[in-house]
């Protein structure tokens, strides 16, 4: 981006300046770095976050006893921290050039057709699951069941999450994550409230931790294995996605392929799980709304660590299964597929009919949730 960044503010004076991007920085490029350093006698370095590649070309001028100027951060010349924009790139390169006093013409901000002070506030887009998610499926399914057991005995659940996709589940409507820490975390601070953590009427309230497939494998076992020792009265729900969807699809234990995309051993979560001593251990697809209703409320009445690994498909690296439509002749406009799941595929309209959109990937489950039937595969309505 800091590139892009600069590619856009020197475009007026392109033939004035050399151009140097860093697309990989372990290693860092010393031989294309040296040799770009060989024509020039100042370096602009625009970077976001640390000073890492003003670092670098720091040390291999030193080394390499170089007679070329650096101007970045260190010596204040660009902002230590926040995000970059072109008038960001363009104050940083002006300030650099007034410090080397360089026969160059300052870089010019573009007039905006609209003054900043004038401009609107871009509407709001709050993080989301993406269309079709599983993890949509899980949270709803943990809080209509959280919802009947407090019915049925008065009985609170306190729901522990940690760092990855599912962390979204905090948000409104599903409002499923109560504590957010680092990964791994859910499991032990689950396993912690459970000894601590009283309810109503001296009850102590159920905990339920959320944990990703490929966060269990890296920093989720020894939490388990510590919950199981030391009592703890918890319900752990793997979300199996089958991919590390956060941090961009890599594979991990679970998968049956290593990084290298060589054929190896999967390792089964479930099987773990036993191996760790947690008695009550299921695994289910995450498609059916009702199956997964029903075994997130037998897990959470089970008395000590139980645990349900809850198997789907990341939508980010799988293709949709279908589109889904509004019957507008069954549809009573109440918006009940809108306010319960936030499923960025549906949105209301000023009608009342709801509408959903191309993005749509098939997961059924506001078909599932639709009080009126209203909602339907594509080709059906056809």
């Amino acid at each position: 981006m800091s590139s892009l960044y600069a590619k856009e503010a020197i475009k007026d004076h392109s033939d004035r300046y050399s151009h140097f991007k860093v697309a990989t920085v372990h290693p860092f490029p010393e031989k294309a770095a040296l040799e770009f350093l060989s024509d020039i006698t100042d370096l602009i370095v625009i970077e976001e976050l640390d000073p890492y590649l003003e670092e670098q070309f720091l040390q291999l001028i030193g080394r390499h006893h170089l007679d070329v100027n650096v101007y970045g951060k260190k010596n204040g010349h660009f902002p230590v921290s926040g995000e970059y924009d072109v008038d960001a790139v363009i104050d940083g390169v002006n300030s650099s050039l007034q410090a080397m006093n360089a026969d160059v013409p300052l870089l010019t901000h573009s007039t905006p057709a609209v003054a900043r002070e004038n401009i609107p506030a871009l509407p709001v887009r709050p993080p989301t699951f993406c269309a079709g998610c599983m993890h949509r499926n899980v949270f709803y399914a943990f809080k209509k069941a959280a919802a009947k057991l407090k019915k049925e005995n008065g009985k609170g659940t306190v729901f522990s999450g940690d760092i990855g996709c599912y962390t979204l589940g905090n948000a409104q409507p599903l409002n499923m994550v109560d504590t957010c820490l680092c990964m791994g975390a859910g499991i032990s601070m689950a396993a912690g409230l459970s000894h601590t953590q009283q309810y109503q009427n001296g009850n102590y309230a159920k905990q339920v931790a959320f944990i990703g497939d490929s966060t269990f494998f890296h920093s989720g076992i020894a939490a388990m294995i510590s919950a199981v020792y030391n009592n703890a009265d918890i319900t752990l729900a793997v979300l199996d996605n089958r991919t590390t969807a956060m941090t961009g699809h890599q594979p991990h234990p679970g998968i049956g392929l290593t990084a290298m995309g060589n054929p190896t051993k999967a390792i089964d979560i479930a099987e773990v799980l036993r191996s760790c001593g947690v008695d009550l251990v299921e695994t289910i697809g995450a498609d059916d709304l009702g199956e997964c209703i029903d075994m997130a409320k037998k897990a959470i009445e089970y008395e000590g660590p139980s645990a349900v690994v809850f198997k789907g498909k990341c939508v980010g690296i799988t293709k949709a299964t279908g589109q889904y439509v509004i019957d507008e002749e069954k549809c009573t406009g109440c918006n009940f597929c809108v306010s319960q799941l936030g499923c960025p595929a549906i949105f209301s309209m000023s009608s009342g009919i709801p509408q959903i959109q191309d993005n749509c990937t098939g997961c059924s489950l506001c078909a599932q949730v639709c009080p009126s039937d209203a909602i339907v595969l594509r080709e059906v309505l056809q």
